[in-house]
């Protein structure tokens, strides 16, 4: 937070691409590469692994590529739990038809 003048009881917020480090001094303008949100004291590092930077609010946020994965292994799990109820329904079904086509018991023993 930033004074507006001396003698000042409220204090304003840092702006965002700014970080103040003293309360007494003005802003200061944040490398290009750092990340100052609104209010910050001190410039953050870049945004790293599967995080990109919002330009708006100069936070780090999980990228659409995760999203994408997310959705793909949700898609590929649907999928297969669908799969395996259809084989089951086919496979009971024919053997219920199975059944019902002999007409007389076979037997296949002794």
């Amino acid at each position: 937070m930033v004074p507006n003048k001396i003698g000042q009881t409220a204090c304003k917020i840092c702006p965002v691409r700014f970080y103040c480090p003293w309360q007494d001094e003005d802003p200061v303008p944040c490398d290009p590469k750092a990340i100052c949100p609104a209010g910050s004291w001190k410039p953050k590092e870049e945004c790293s692994g599967l995080y990109k930077r919002n330009k708006e609010t100069e936070e780090c946020e999980l990228s659409s590529i995760v999203y994408a994965v997310i959705g793909v292994v949700l898609a590929v799990i649907v999928a297969g739990i669908g799969f395996v109820i259809v084989r089951r329904y086919r496979r009971d079904n024919e053997q219920r038809q199975r059944l019902l086509e002999r007409q007389h018991p076979v037997y296949t023993g002794w």
